[in-house]
């Protein structure tokens, strides 16, 4: 039981120096992992997150070939619009999924690992 809280202790550091390389989308979620930028877009935004269908939807079920996909419980209105519009334009550069997994890298040394 020692060791898995030594681990539990160390994973904010580990997170720390570490960031996602998404991959096919399945593994990492679009608005609670730190995939693009310095932190997670429920960090960046929470007051879109609160809104969204679906807070625990993976980068495969929020992309498709056409652009972003995310769906919201009720209609915005115009400031939360313009709060998605700078949400857009923050993930505006993502290529667009590929065929292999995602990985999770370490952001000094250039490893990367499996998630």
């Amino acid at each position: 039981m020692g060791v898995w809280r030594t681990i539990r202790s160390l994973w904010p550091k580990l997170r720390g120096n570490s960031s996602i390389r998404v991959g096919n989308g399945t593994k990492t979620r679009f608005w609670k992992d730190i995939w693009i930028g310095q932190a997670s877009l429920q960090v960046a935004f929470p007051d879109l997150m609160i809104f969204s269908r679906n807070p625990e939807a993976t980068i495969f079920e929020s992309w498709s070939n056409q652009g972003w996909n995310l769906n919201f419980r009720r209609h915005l209105y115009d400031w939360e619009r313009d709060r998605l519009i700078t949400l857009l334009c923050e993930v505006e550069n993502f290529p667009g999924t590929a065929v292999q997994s995602d990985t999770l890298r370490w952001r000094h040394q250039g490893m990367a690992f499996s998630l």
